[in-house]
């Protein structure tokens, strides 16, 4: 509408200056020249000023494309540092010279704790593979935590820095916006650089299936012991000190195999069977022993020389539970003795159907011996018939004993660090007993074709019985956790 009225007012213009001036009429192609050169310079003008939004918009593209290369690259690597042990490089240093400004990224100084890879501490043991038993686990460095690659560009993981101060990493990352031919030729067209901080703390983490349901510090001896869990909670037998006899044929990669750790370390005789148990080599992560209260009834020394008749029931007739002091705050009837044996035909039977029963061994030379033809039969559910020993020495030699014939529907938990263990047993089926043993030696059963039984839900019913502790047991590795970003800034690629 306004270039209709300027020409209407340029024709009249013209038209009057020629009635005006009709001896001047040549003035009119001047002007018209004048004006088309004024109207083509507005229109270089607008196509020019057209072309430069365009080639901002592209710029704009490429940049937005680039920074989020970068992040896409942030959280690829988070990613990988998450997944498993990988997290052990979060408290190492990765910050090279920067080729740009000749200085690291990050720090005073330039330094990589990363390349070589790292190690986490570990509860797991090598059985002597290396060498050593050195409780440690070497973590090699991830091929895709330093770059990668995505649609449209790649991204370059180019520094960190962990503050062992404040227990935080800093990230600086550059993304690339590439944009690539028909012919496969590639031109960065686009640079993004972020710094982020997160961060970091330390966790312990339990092994998947380490929970142990026969754990000996210093020997196990299976023989013909076979053991047994269900399918639906797999458990462990674990030996911290027992190790493999022959590298070369019982190592892969520097690990001894499970059958190297179930018949060299674990003594196994041809034709023992582990049923949903897999052996390992290790110190899981064991509570204290927990000791007596100091209201618990002490039976000196039943079936023993200068000692009572053999006890054939727990509790007795008369005794009381004791019901302050007592683990988990569960109400409980608590024993002690110097030494217990059950002689000839006869057979102790521990009831728990209204209160759990914990017998405790007192002392260097405390034992407890189900013998002859005598067994030990429980009445009532897992985790509430117990038997505790006294705290490892840290020496090489047991000072207790325990010595067991179980019945069918036995089982027990035996938590004696001093003590070797042994059971034997008749053919029942499917278990001849049941239960969770730690304990210094396994032995004294080796000879015997006892099916030993791992209770289903075994560490959630010890938790339950005597704390979290109880049940949160396993081979841990060291791990570090992150948590969400804290500090991100943009900044300038250079």
């Amino acid at each position: 509408m306004k270039n209709k009225k300027f020409n209407s007012f340029l024709k009249f213009a013209l038209s009057h200056q020629a009635q005006k001036s009709p001896n001047h009429q040549g003035f009119v192609i001047p002007v018209i020249l004048g004006f088309g050169l004024f109207m083509l310079l507005v229109a270089i003008m607008m196509i020019t000023r057209s072309g430069d939004d365009k080639v901002t918009a592209i710029l704009q593209k490429q940049t937005a494309e680039s920074l989020g290369i970068t992040e896409t690259g942030f959280s690829r690597s988070i990613e990988t540092l998450s997944t498993g042990n990988n997290g052990a490089f979060l408290k190492k240093n990765y910050d090279p010279i920067n080729p740009n400004t000749d200085k690291p990224y990050l720090g005073p100084s330039s330094t990589d704790e990363w390349t070589g890879g790292t190690t986490i501490q570990t509860t797991v043991s090598n059985g002597g593979c290396d060498g050593s038993s050195s409780g440690t686990i070497t973590v090699p460095l991830p091929t895709n935590l330093l770059n990668g690659t995505t649609d449209n560009g790649q991204y370059t993981l180019l520094a960190y820095r962990y503050d062992d101060v404040n227990d935080k990493g800093t990230f600086i990352l550059q993304g690339n916006a590439i944009l690539r031919d028909a012919e496969g030729n590639e031109e960065t067209v686009a640079t993004s650089r972020i710094q982020t901080t997160i961060d970091i703390v330390d966790r312990e983490k339990i092994l998947p299936q380490s929970f142990p349901g026969l754990f000996m510090e210093d020997i196990i001896k299976l023989g013909n012991n076979d053991m047994n869990a269900t399918s639906a909670d797999p458990s462990s037998i674990i030996c911290a000190e027992c190790e493999i006899s022959d590298p070369d044929t019982d190592c892969v990669d520097g690990v001894p195999t499970e059958d190297a750790i179930h018949e060299e370390a674990m003594g196994a005789n041809p034709g023992a069977e582990l049923v949903n148990v897999t052996p390992k080599l290790g110190r899981p992560n064991l509570p204290s022993v927990p000791t007596p209260s100091g209201n618990e009834i002490a039976l000196g020394r039943p079936g023993c020389p200068g000692g009572d008749a053999d006890i054939t029931a727990l509790p007795r007739a008369g005794d009381t539970p004791n019901t302050t002091g007592t683990l988990n705050d569960i109400p409980a009837y608590e024993y002690t003795v110097e030494c217990l044996k059950i002689n000839g035909t006869n057979n102790l039977t521990v009831t728990t159907t209204d209160y759990p029963v914990h017998i405790y061994l007192i002392g260097d030379g405390a034992s407890m011996t189900i013998g002859g033809q005598g067994s030990l039969f429980h009445v009532g559910d897992f985790g509430e018939f117990a038997i505790f020993g006294k705290q490892d020495d840290g020496t090489d030699d047991t000072n207790q004993t325990i010595s067991l014939n179980g019945g069918g529907n036995s089982q027990f938990f035996v938590f004696a660090p001093d003590a070797e263990v042994g059971i034997s047993g008749g053919a029942f089926d499917p278990c001849d007993m049941g239960g969770v043993v730690w304990a210094e030696v396994w032995d004294g059963s080796s000879g015997t074709g006892v099916d030993y039984c791992i209770p289903e839900g075994a560490a959630a019913a010890l938790g339950a019985a005597f704390g979290l502790d109880f049940e949160r047991v396993g081979l841990t590795t060291r791990t570090f956790q992150h948590s969400s970003i804290i500090e991100w800034t943009r900044k300038e690629a250079n």
